[in-house]
């Protein structure tokens, strides 16, 4: 018999895979979202790490919780949101920028491509 955790890939993995190849290509073409939907693509590493543990510590102590379940639900994505901007901003800014200093001072004087850099690629 089949593992129904599976069953997830192709409903969840096909429908993340499709959203992201239509952001990128819409990016590659000019588009522009709004701030807020950059401000939770910039977050969106952080919060894909920690929501889980986040989500799983809620239900652990779901029993405290004096709410419904829907309140449960929008305070799951409050706090995953919230957890995740914090950590951008404590840790991945942070380690981000010492990569890049490091990249740029490597001995062979090579700067790695930007985003920017691969879009002019792709223009004719």
């Amino acid at each position: 018999s089949s593992n129904p955790q599976f069953a997830r890939v192709p409903t969840y993995g096909l429908g993340a895979a499709l959203i992201i190849y239509t952001v990128v290509s819409a990016e590659l073409h000019g588009a522009s979202f709004s701030r807020i939907l950059q401000w939770l693509g910039s977050i969106s590493y952080s919060l894909y790490i920690s929501h889980f543990l986040l989500i799983r510590w809620i239900a652990n102590v779901l029993e405290l919780w004096q709410i419904s379940e829907a309140g449960v639900i929008v305070a799951s994505i409050l706090l995953s949101i919230g957890l995740a901007a914090v950590l951008h901003l404590l840790v991945e800014v942070p380690t981000l920028n010492w990569g890049r200093k490091l990249s740029l001072t490597r001995r062979d004087g090579e700067v790695p491509l930007t985003f920017a850099d691969v879009r002019d690629l792709q223009k004719p």
